[in-house]
């Protein structure tokens, strides 16, 4: 299965649907829950390519400067890869804490990237969204769990199983 095919058409729904969709004033990151997603089933050897592939093609599809959610993406999805290697069979509670903290991460890293590249970033408006940001990557990452799961066990290998 060409899984660039699946980074491609979420990153054409993040852009084109995904923009105009709003919950307590954020946006779904459907691009970012969906390598983040892969690298908890998958580990960071495999989503490190989802990473790079996704956010090569959102910086093209958005306005910010290029690397903007490239660079950020590949160091929550590094971070990620951690997560292959506890002692312990991961279970869903642990995945969604994982993966609020992860989003935080990366609308941190994006933000600060973003000033660094002299944005002007409404910190006390951004920081006040963040809790609100990781719980609608939540939402998403429940609404996507399923179909993620059945893409890991389409592509074989191993698999990290939720208990």
């Amino acid at each position: 299965m060409p899984w660039g095919l699946v980074v491609l058409v979420a990153v054409l729904v993040q852009s084109t649907l995904l923009s105009r969709v709003e919950l307590w004033g954020v946006h779904p990151n459907l691009v970012f829950v969906l390598v983040a997603s892969w690298a908890l089933l998958r580990g960071r050897r495999e989503a490190i390519g989802w990473a790079v592939g996704g956010g090569l093609l959102f910086d093209l599809f958005s306005a910010t400067p290029f690397g903007t959610f490239t660079v950020p993406m590949l160091i929550v999805t590094f971070l990620l890869g951690y997560a292959e290697k506890l002692p312990f069979h991961l279970n869903l509670p642990l995945a969604l804490a994982i993966l609020f903290l992860a989003s935080l991460l990366f609308t941190m890293l994006t933000l600060v990237l973003l000033q660094s590249l002299g944005w002007q970033v409404a910190w006390a408006i951004k920081l006040a969204l963040m809790p609100r940001i990781a719980i609608v990557d939540l939402l998403t990452f429940a609404l996507f769990y399923r179909p993620m799961r059945w893409l890991s066990l389409l592509a074989g290998g191993p698999k990290i199983e939720w208990t």
